[in-house]
């Protein structure tokens, strides 16, 4: 009597902590998409108007809801507010967010880069 007790205690644990793994999982899952949606959405403004413009992408994460904190710029090709040369130059927005989940009182950090490379296709240059 007392084994199948403990035996379901067990299993109702084993069950709680798999519905944990998962709500982790899709939490992960949707701020991942969310921030990507935002460099991504960013990039191919960048595209169109030959130049990246940190408002933008600013105010894309706000938009999502993504603390702008977690958020650290490792590369911008052109820098921000300068646009390239002409039609077909590079254009490169590289960044990462750091995010932390506090499992049983233990914080566990998340890093996730994102890398997004495209092609100037709307800013001919200053000599047009």
């Amino acid at each position: 009597m007392m084994s199948q007790v403990w035996e379901k205690t067990f299993e109702l644990i084993a069950d709680l902590l798999k519905i944990g793994c998962v709500i982790v999982l899709i939490t992960g899952t949707l701020m991942y998409s969310a921030t990507y949606i935002a460099g991504y959405a960013t990039l191919r403004e960048a595209e169109q108007s030959g130049r990246f413009d940190q408002s933008v992408f600013a105010d894309y994460l706000s938009k999502l809801s993504i603390d702008q904190e977690t958020i650290q710029v490792l590369k911008v090709k052109p820098k921000w507010q300068q646009s390239v040369a002409g039609i077909g130059d590079a254009l490169e927005l590289k960044y990462q967010q750091i995010y932390t989940v506090e499992i049983f009182e233990k914080e566990l950090s998340f890093e996730l880069i994102y890398n997004f490379k495209g092609i100037n296709q709307g800013y001919y240059g200053d000599g047009y």
